[in-house]
């Protein structure tokens, strides 16, 4: 007890007091005790001065006489709490004050003092409100020390933010320049084959330039995804809307994949299940790249069987509606604990590929974030040895009839 009452002591040796007392007789025996305790005591001799001296000074606690001449404490009291409606104040009261006394409690007063004031009574009350303003400092230093410490890991945080988006941006422009200066010469291996096929050669010959274009396509598919998985990862890729005529957009790329649908001996249907506006206004290359890889995952995983595109929308409102279209095969399936796995960057169900089937784990993680950016989604429904149907719907398109 007596450690705590020196802590205090020690603590409040530093506070900065407003007493205000008009009664010279009484301030001169206050003043002594408040002596005690305080270290730096600023006297107003009236409301009015008091007031003043408030103004001037940086004041940690106020300790006020109620009843005084000029401007009494509780009109002073509220003038300082309409500038400082925290700081604590005590308030000198006699028992023939209660109606002031009332008032004083509607101003938020921390505490009072009875005239004439007894020692004991008053360590107990100045004590009081010592510990509280004690808490406070404390409370105050905690809370800067936590607003430090949140803006020097804030300040840390964002500088290895921008080490990782720079590293990010070099990288990219690495990838973007690696895979430019590797198209070029596959392009170069794709153009001689197709020459060396349109002359006479052999059906040995025909097959093995079969094997050439196929390796060549297919290098150049896994070099676009790593691309476009770096072009994700930076933000790089925007939103670029434009008109497009609704079912010209979908049957064209049912003639795009016609060659290999027909190699495969397999059927691909194209159903639309309501009536589609004419035009719709989509990101036309985005949406075009998810399809063409939901398709070519379908074709590539059905060895007999069918491709199905199936297209809806689900009218909003007279502009706006949900643009719904799935691609559903009877290829080899995935089993459902790898539903998920999918979409994740660089994550294949290994039963699924085999050296048969062969990939960059990037195809579907590309399409699920591009859904994502033209504020969209992806699901799949699939199983073992029966087939899978990926769903995609993106939201809010606009339309016209016209």
């Amino acid at each position: 007890m007596q450690n705590e009452i020196k802590n205090i002591i020690s603590f409040s040796k530093n506070l900065v007091i407003l007493y205000v007392e008009d009664n010279e007789a009484a301030r001169k025996s206050t003043h002594i005790m408040l002596k005690e305790f305080f270290g730096d005591i600023i006297i107003g001799v009236n409301g009015v001065d008091g007031l003043a001296k408030f103004k001037q000074n940086r004041i940690d606690l106020i300790i006020t006489d109620i009843n005084m001449p000029k401007l009494n404490g509780i009109d002073m009291i509220s003038q300082i709490r309409e500038i400082d409606y925290e700081i604590p104040i005590l308030i000198l009261t006699a028992y023939n004050e209660t109606d002031y006394f009332i008032e004083t409690i509607q101003q938020g007063i921390d505490g009072y003092l009875l005239k004439p004031i007894e020692f004991q009574q008053f360590i107990k009350v100045i004590i009081k409100v010592i510990k509280s303003l004690k808490i406070k400092e404390e409370n105050s230093k905690y809370k800067k020390s936590l607003e430090k410490m949140v803006l020097e890991q804030t300040k840390k945080y964002e500088e290895e933010k921008k080490r990782a988006e720079n590293a990010l941006e070099v990288k990219t422009n690495f990838l973007s320049n690696m895979t430019h200066e590797m198209k070029t010469p596959i392009h170069h291996i794709m153009g001689f084959s197709q020459l060396i096929e349109e002359t006479t050669i052999t059906q040995k010959q025909k097959e093995y330039i079969e094997s050439i274009n196929f390796g060549a396509t297919t290098l150049l598919g896994f070099i676009n995804n790593v691309l476009d998985s770096s072009r994700l990862e930076y933000g790089k890729w925007k939103i670029s809307e434009s008109h497009q005529k609704t079912y010209n957009f979908f049957t064209e790329l049912k003639n795009f994949f016609e060659p290999e649908v027909l190699k495969k001996n397999l059927q691909f249907h194209i159903e639309f299940k309501t009536e589609l506006p004419k035009v719709i206004k989509i990101d036309a290359p985005k949406v075009r790249q998810i399809m063409i890889h939901l398709i070519e995952n379908a074709i590539k995983f059905t060895d007999k069987g069918h491709i199905e595109l199936k297209v809806e929308t689900q009218k909003i409102d007279s502009r706006n509606l949900n643009l719904i279209f799935s691609i559903k095969d009877t290829g080899i399936g995935i089993p459902k604990e790898s539903h998920q796995k999918i979409f994740q960057q660089f994550e294949q169900e290994i039963g699924q590929y085999s050296q048969s089937y062969k990939g960059t784990g990037l195809g579907l993680f590309i399409c699920k974030d591009l859904c994502k950016i033209m504020n969209g989604d992806i699901t799949v429904k699939s199983e073992v040895d029966i087939g899978s149907t990926f769903e995609v719907t993106l939201k809010n398109i606009e339309y016209y009839q016209r």
